[in-house]
Parts: C-alpha cells; structure tokens; sequence
C-alpha cells in the first residue's frame, strides 16, 4: 500500500541508515540501495561505492523516492553552513 510505503519512509528523515549500494539509478544518475530495514535511498557518490554499504543520512522524499546524502558529505555541509 503506496500511503503506508510512504509513512514509512517518512520516519526514516533525519536518520542515518545502513546502506548497501547496488547500482546507479537510470534516470537520475544518482546511486540507489536499501537500508537495513527496507527504505530505497537515492544518493549523489562514486561509482565505486556499488556493492559496498555506507552511512546515509535520509534528508527528504521526493516524488515518493527517499533521498540522502552520504554521511560524510552530510557532515561537510553542516560544517560549511556554520
């Protein structure tokens, strides 16, 4: 059910997730994978990131597809921004 997929990925924003890359989105460009508990996160990063698992910080859905920042990146932002 589409209301309670996205109720789910709401609770997710904010929160770092426990990703396992698994290839490039064909549209957006971006890399794609799941959290440990099921969420399909879209984030910007290096190819050679597919096939490994990284932190993602969820920051917003978009059109129903949770994006995220790499927990790296999320931090240099927040640094930067101060």
């Amino acid at each position: 059910d589409s209301a309670k997929r996205q109720t789910h990925y709401a609770t997710g924003i904010g929160q770092v997730h426990r990703v396992l890359v698994e290839r490039r989105h064909t549209t957006s460009g971006l890399l794609q994978g799941f959290s440990e508990n099921y969420i399909p996160l879209l984030f910007a990063g290096p190819t050679s990131l597919i096939r490994t698992v990284v932190e993602v910080q969820m920051h917003r859905i978009e059109e129903g597809q949770p994006h995220g920042l790499l927990a790296q990146d999320f931090v240099e932002e927040n640094r930067q921004n101060r």
